[in-house]
Formats: C-alpha cells, sequence, structure tokens
C-alpha cells in the first residue's frame, strides 16, 4: 500500500511500514513486558519492604507475564500467516554483516553496511533471541511458580537455585537489548522511528527520510 506526492521534483514514497495490528501489539507488548521485567526484578529484591504488598506484586508479575505469553503466540501466528516472519530469521551471511554493523555503531566503519531487508541483521539476531529468550522465561517461570509440583523438573536444569540464575540472567539480558533497541531506534533514523507510531515511513532514493 502505498501513495505518491504530487510535487515533480522531489517524489518521497510514503509506504507502509507497520499494520495497525503490528503496532497496537508492539504498544501492549511493551506496558506488559515493563510489567513483568520490573515486578520481577522488585520479586528478587523487595527494598521497599512491606510498603508494597509482595502478593500484589507477584499477582502483577504472573498476569502480565500470562497475558504476554498470548500476545506473543499470536503475533507468531499473524506473522506466520502473513508472511511476515521472513523479515525475522536470520539470514546466510549475517554474521559476517553483524560484525561490519558493530564496527559502523562503533564508528569505526564510515558507511553503514547495506542491508536490503524491513529490519537489520542487527535487528533479526535481536528480535530472534528474545523469542528464544521468551521461552526459557515461560519454562522457568512456569517451573518456579510450581516448585512443589514439578521440582522433578527442576533437575533437569541443575535445581531450583540454577533456574532462579537463569531466569534473572535472561531477564538482564531482555533489559540490556531493549535498552540497546531503544537508543538505535531512536537514533538510527527518526522515520523509522516514527513508523512505530504511524506505520508509515517516507522513502526517497531508497532510503527513509
Amino acid at each position: 500500500m502505498s501513495a505518491y506526492q504530487k510535487d515533480k521534483k522531489a517524489i518521497p514514497l510514503i509506504i507502509l511500514r507497520h499494520s495497525i495490528f503490528a503496532i497496537i501489539f508492539h504498544w501492549i507488548q511493551v506496558v506488559l513486558l515493563s510489567l513483568a521485567i520490573i515486578t520481577g526484578l522488585y520479586m528478587g529484591n523487595p527494598f521497599l519492604g512491606t510498603a508494597i504488598p509482595f502478593k500484589y506484586v507477584h499477582y502483577i508479575h504472573l498476569m502480565s507475564n500470562g497475558i504476554l505469553t498470548g500476545f506473543i503466540l499470536v503475533r507468531v501466528y499473524y506473522s506466520i500467516f502473513t508472511g511476515d516472519i521472513r523479515h525475522f530469521i536470520p539470514r546466510r551471511g549475517d554474521v559476517k554483516k553483524s560484525i561490519n554493523l558493530t564496527a559502523y555503531y562503533l564508528f569505526l566503519r564510515k558507511e553503514k553496511p547495506y542491508d536490503p531487508g524491513k529490519y537489520n541483521v542487527g535487528q533479526r539476531i535481536i528480535y530472534s533471541s528474545w523469542f528464544f529468550g521468551w521461552l526459557f522465561q515461560v519454562t522457568t517461570g512456569v517451573i518456579l511458580a510450581n516448585e512443589s509440583t514439578l521440582d522433578f523438573a527442576a533437575k533437569y536444569f541443575g535445581g531450583l537455585q540454577t533456574i532462579r540464575l537463569i531466569h534473572y540472567l535472561i531477564a538482564v539480558y531482555f533489559v540490556i537489548t531493549i535498552m540497546l533497541h531503544i537508543y538505535l531506534s531512536s537514533t538510527t533514523n527518526p522515520a523509522i522511528l516514527q513508523s512505530i507510531f504511524t506505520g508509515y515511513v517516507r522513502v526517497k532514493d531508497g532510503d527513509a527520510e
């Protein structure tokens, strides 16, 4: 879906980058994931003591994770059904591209590596890692929430203490990569950042503006 401006001197192409469903999902995910991470970290270190009842924090944590898991499954189905999943799957040669992209962001390379996809190699790797990271979070979270009945499953991960460590480290990974995602989205290209609000992006001479 696209529309052309009438000015023939410069004809920027206004294209649909994100569907309304993708935009709504993104912002719902932001809210739910923020609640899940904040409550999860707080449960590990309830620094406010009895000011906030622990049972309420635990309830919010379970509810936000449960709803988020449902949304993720719907998003995966939507991606497969529409073919959008091809934008998220890492491709052959992405390892070399990721090295060049890292060099660009570290100011060791003047030009940003060309990537014809909707998302660059860094985004593809991070988005894919989030999916698998979330699978581990759900698995370890379910075991931790049912320690007495799923103690046999905990043995496959090396015990409950190991599961707690894995659960915590994955949460930290999410925090770090989300901060990286926000930073790169805010500084790389304002037009592409705007598309997560409007769905559209202006493209001229092959580049978003």
